[in-house]
């Protein structure tokens, strides 16, 4: 059997911790999602979410490693495959979320943010990353 390849929407996300909690935004659809947005044709994963991140909160970041990824189908039948980092905020700046994009911007701890309304890429990496939170030295004892 001939496989098919793969095509998809790329999403980068952040995934920003301060004092235990996590930064989500509330996007304009009423559904929380980790911030971050979609990959433009020629950019790096790191540039395009250094990008979506100044766009929508009007910070400078500096993104670290992948920490998790995840491919899904949405309800249209286009397939994302979503790329989670670990960045940080540089300091000294104040987050100003973009009007017309963010609802809301809140920190929140991972467990309490799982009981909210979610986009299925970020919640899918949040539900792994609460598991890892879970175990031994942040390993999945599971397998």
């Amino acid at each position: 059997m001939k496989s098919k390849h793969l095509i998809a929407d790329i999403p980068c996300k952040a995934f920003i911790k301060r004092d235990n909690k996590v930064l989500f935004v509330l996007e304009d659809d009423g559904i929380w999602s980790l911030p971050g947005g979609r990959m433009h044709e020629g950019e790096m994963p790191r540039e395009s979410l250094k990008r979506e991140i100044y766009e929508e909160l009007g910070v400078d970041v500096d993104v670290g490693d992948p920490i998790d990824c995840t491919v899904f189908t949405s309800k249209s039948g286009v397939a994302h495959f979503v790329v989670a980092f670990e960045a940080d905020i540089f300091p000294g700046q104040d987050l100003v979320p973009d009007q017309h994009d963010i609802a809301a911007i809140e920190w929140v701890e991972i467990t309490e943010i799982l009981k909210r309304n979610m986009h299925v890429g970020s919640r899918l990496i949040v539900e792994r990353l609460a598991k890892k939170e879970k175990t031994p030295q942040g390993r999945n004892l599971e397998g």
